[in-house]
């Protein structure tokens, strides 16, 4: 038989054993990190620039090749002006309040197909690439 003495140290392992998933918890929420770096604005223009891409390269029916697939067919048959202005029509439209630059590294390397004229006086760039049919197109947006 356990003496009233004896009870309590018992009680004592049990209650340190129940502070050690508290314990657990308490580290596991201190050492999560947050990277003030990265601002929402940016994160939002990243997602835009990626999402314009994306929607460049889906056709907006069945019937038309893609706006990708136009600068790409452009670009093939040497044709830069025809693509520059597919892509500054579509862009236009799209990007209304963001200025936004369009260059081909591949084929290209690296040359221009289209700009907003005040792209070079922005304050935050935001960049997505995009791999279609042998070209690598990279976009710019600009705030």
């Amino acid at each position: 038989m356990i003496k009233k003495e004896e009870c309590g140290i018992f009680f004592c392992y049990d209650a340190l054993l129940a502070l050690i998933p508290l314990i657990i918890i308490l580290a596991a929420v201190t050492n999560i990190h947050f990277d003030p770096s990265v601002s929402n604005l940016e994160l939002v223009m990243f997602h835009e620039a990626q999402d314009t891409l994306d929607l460049m390269s889906v056709p907006d029916n069945t019937l038309e090749p893609s706006i990708l697939e136009q600068i790409s067919s452009s670009i093939s048959e040497d044709n830069l002006d025809s693509a520059s202005k597919i892509a500054n029509s579509w862009l236009e439209n799209r990007l209304k309040d963001r200025e936004y630059r369009l260059v081909e590294l591949n084929r290209l390397h690296g040359q221009e197909i289209c700009s907003s004229p005040d792209m070079d006086n922005t304050k935050s760039v935001a960049v997505a690439v995009k791999s279609y049919e042998g070209y690598i197109y990279k976009l710019y947006i600009g705030l």
